[in-house]
């Protein structure tokens, strides 16, 4: 497909020649994202470096189309795809095998239960939105994150190399070649992106969703694509003032991109009230101060091992964060330590893919040919998706079910019938991902014996505490509550008057003994505090109001001490503050306290509910908070006992024969 224009004109073109200070550029921010990535809390903004990549693809690729467009009069989509992919393909399908295989060994089992999605995700580019609808700032705080998180930056710059290419070639047509109409596309498409980020940041979006969001990080990407428009233009590309300009603005606003590095926080809102497209503008006069040659800016650049560094920073990116993920999972090295250790591996390894792989498949020395291109990498793309499947596959928990997906079906409406019949007692759980894991266990045994109670739906969410007000602070990083948990009342009320229960079972805990803020930026308190104990103690209150209101009794599982951070049974090297048994201890008190208020309302202790906690737990809990699918279902009959014993001893009826309409 090319753009119906005019002929080339007869002015010379104005190409982009090879600047060593933008593959500077490059490597400096890949060294700002290692060191974020690291553990190490040097660079705290360092996230914003991810920001810089993606202005300077925008610029980059946007150049290349102008060029060829100047050059030809039109622009090969076929061409500029089939470029693209031999330069992004190839060495992503080796990381995305690479990390699949390595997985069998090193993996947890919150990363193994995700490994088959979070691949397949990132082979086709779609990881960022597969991030959000996961919900991966809850993974930051409690489970351990994916080993293809870093994929979300290379799904939203391949998302914007299909899109851009058919923007400008359809503009460049419809408006006869004419760049100024597709400038005023590009600051259209920038503005749209930038309100559009506004809007979901003031209804309630989540970090998750503004940060991973292809929508709203477009207008970074855009935002290189109109300095590329301006920059290409058939004149001399910088008068003297002009150069003048950019020698003072471009070590300032390389200076300040350093400043923010060094002091930003990724939970601030205003980032996406127009504060990353700020930060974009930044990187555009960095990139200019690279673009001029002379000046500070492009004396830091073009030092030679940033240079380097830059050369190789695709199959660095790639293979950085696994490495050092893992690394961080299995050592209990110092965050520093690890990262020398890592560094030169990751560094060198990437040196010998742009070597020997990378490299001359970039030149056409490997087949090139759309006849012979086209099904190595279609039989590649298949090869690496088998893998992913067939890992998956070996490594899947032994207790999955093996049944025909036909028979499954037929048992669960079985089931579901014997349940509607049934006049035991209901059961409902409320409250967050604990209670979710622990109904798991509960709803499965009343499918076995609905005779003996029934489970219902209730409302439990990850991530969702009493507490809302403000952000969280977990395992270091803060963590802003979902929408949904904002809404938790709401929710829970609508739940218990759709489908009372005789028992409306609530577990809370992990997220109540987190560091947070009662206020949108407030200060950080914690249980124990009176401030923070008096609005716990409303919230628990609250909680019970709703629930009795359509629930005949609510029965508070005492929730036992955490151990943030830990891994496959494994604790970390130095414990969170939240996993503080004195916080939890402090937390059951006050359950203690509000149930004392109503006859209806009752605490079961933790060794009634959950007898292994002393002896078990690491078996249990494998990541120090929640049961597993396997220990819910063990634990499940114990629990069951104990919810049914508390009912019976309120209603003095048998537990079986409820008279229920």
């Amino acid at each position: 497909m090319t753009t119906l224009s005019p002929p080339p004109t007869t002015s010379p073109p104005v190409r982009l020649a090879y600047e060593p200070s933008l593959d500077g550029l490059l490597g400096l921010a890949l060294m700002a994202i290692i060191v974020y990535h690291s553990g190490l809390d040097w660079a705290p903004g360092a996230f914003l470096s991810v920001s810089t990549f993606f202005t300077l693809s925008g610029f980059l690729i946007t150049a290349l189309l102008l060029a060829e467009h100047q050059r030809d009069g039109a622009i090969s989509l076929r061409q500029f795809w089939s470029r693209r992919l031999r330069r992004l393909l190839p060495a992503s399908l080796v990381a995305i095998a690479a990390i699949t295989a390595a997985a069998i060994w090193l993996a947890d089992s919150t990363q193994l239960a995700r490994l088959r999605g979070d691949a397949l995700a990132s082979l086709a580019y779609v990881a960022n939105w597969r991030f959000i609808a996961a919900g991966d700032s809850y993974a930051a705080g409690f489970e351990s994150a994916s080993p293809f998180t870093h994929f979300w930056t290379l799904a939203i710059e391949e998302q914007f190399y299909v899109a851009l290419p058919l923007v400008v070639v359809l503009v460049l047509a419809v408006a006869r070649g004419s760049r100024r109409v597709l400038g005023a596309v590009f600051v259209a498409l920038t503005a749209a992106s930038l309100l559009w980020s506004i809007h979901l940041e003031s209804t309630g979006a989540t970090t998750d969703r503004l940060y991973f969001g292809t929508d709203v990080r477009c207008a970074e990407l855009f935002a290189g694509a109109l300095l590329a428009l301006w920059w290409m233009r058939r004149d001399e590309p910088l008068s003297d003032r002009t150069r003048r300009g950019v020698r003072v603005l471009a070590p300032l606003a390389f200076a300040a991109m350093l400043v923010s590095w060094l002091v930003a926080d990724l939970s601030e809102r205003i980032f996406y009230r127009g504060g990353l497209l700020a930060y974009a503008g930044l990187t555009l006069l960095v990139i200019l101060g690279c673009l001029d040659g002379v000046g500070p800016v492009s004396l830091v650049t073009r030092w030679r091992p940033l240079v380097w560094i830059g050369t190789i920073s695709y199959g660095a990116y790639l293979l950085h964060y696994p490495v050092l993920l893992w690394f961080g999972q299995r050592s209990s090295l110092p965050a520093l330590v690890r990262l020398l250790i890592a560094l030169p591996f990751v560094l060198g390894a990437a040196h010998l893919s742009v070597r020997w792989f990378e490299g001359p498949i970039r030149r056409g020395e490997l087949p090139s040919r759309p006849r012979v291109a086209g099904p190595i990498a279609a039989g590649a793309i298949v090869v690496t998706a088998a893998l992913i499947m067939v890992v998956s596959a070996a490594v899947r928990p032994a207790d999955a079910v093996d049944l025909d997906a036909a028979e499954q079906w037929q048992r669960f409406v079985e089931q579901t019938e014997a349940q509607q019949r049934s006049a035991a007692p209901r059961i409902g759980f409320f409250g967050d991902s604990s209670a979710l894991m622990t109904s798991r266990g509960i709803a499965s045994l009343s499918l076995e014996d609905p005779d003996r109670f029934v489970s219902t739906q209730g409302w439990t969410m990850l991530g969702c505490g009493v507490l809302t007000g403000g952000d969280r602070l977990v395992r270091g990083e803060l963590i802003p509550p979902d929408q949904e948990c904002v809404d938790w009342e709401q929710l829970w009320a609508d739940s218990s008057a759709e489908q009372g229960s005789d028992v409306a079972v609530v577990q809370l805990g992990p997220w109540e003994v987190v560091d947070q803020q009662l206020e949108p930026g407030g200060p950080l308190l914690h249980i124990g505090q009176p401030e923070f104990d008096r609005e716990l103690t409303e919230r628990l209150e609250r909680a019970i109001e709703l629930l009795l209101a359509d629930n005949e009794q609510v029965v508070f599982l005492a929730p036992p001490p955490i151990d943030v951070g830990r891994i496959d049974s494994r604790s970390p090297a130095s414990p969170w503050v939240e996993s503080d048994p004195a916080r939890m201890a402090r937390f059951r008190e006050l359950l203690d306290t509000v149930a004392a208020g109503d006859p209806r309302v009752r605490v079961v202790p933790v060794e009634d509910w959950y007898p292994y906690v002393d002896t078990e737990d690491r078996r249990l809990r494998p990541d120090g908070v929640h049961l597993s699918e396997t220990t819910s279902i063990e634990l499940a009959p114990s629990i069951a006992e104990q919810l049914l014993t508390v009912h019976q001893e309120r209603t003095g009826s048998d537990r079986t024969a409820l008279d229920r309409p």
